[in-house]
């Protein structure tokens, strides 16, 4: 959950490092204000969405959540997928590469700044069939 608040910080209030700043959607939206900082965005997010998800006394009640999260996902693909088509056919596309580009001064060791994600999805991962059960009899 905290990767998630971590992203979801990043696309609200987005996050400034190395000189490069990343205006997130509320600030490009409304302008750079104290409300609108991450802190702020983050608690938002946490006391207003999260916690009654996370009050609802039967997990069956969480089905329209998990519908509308399928939904977006869906939707973030197509635009994505279209975003890629228009860079494609206006020529803004860039080569794809098989290897990191290490050129521009990035460290071999900052690829090992997505282990803690990787790991955590394979941790949840191996340990969610144990906690839910599937409810056809499969295993």
């Amino acid at each position: 959950m905290i990767i998630y608040l971590i992203i979801i910080g990043d696309v609200l209030s987005g996050n400034q490092s190395g000189g490069s700043i990343h205006l997130g959607v509320l600030q490009e939206w409304f302008g750079i204000h104290w409300w609108n900082s991450r802190a702020y965005a983050v608690l938002f997010v946490v006391l207003f969405v999260m916690l009654p998800l996370l009050l609802l006394r039967r997990i069956d009640s969480l089905r329209h959540a998990s519908a509308i999260s399928i939904l977006l996902a869906v939707l973030f693909v197509v635009l994505c997928s279209g975003m890629a088509i228009r860079a494609m056919w206006e020529g803004k596309s860039e080569k794809t590469r098989l290897v990191p580009d290490f050129a521009n001064g990035v460290s071999f060791f900052d690829l090992f700044t997505t282990i803690p994600v990787i790991v955590t999805a394979f941790a949840c991962h191996v340990n969610g069939k144990r906690l839910f059960r599937c409810p056809f009899g499969m295993s």
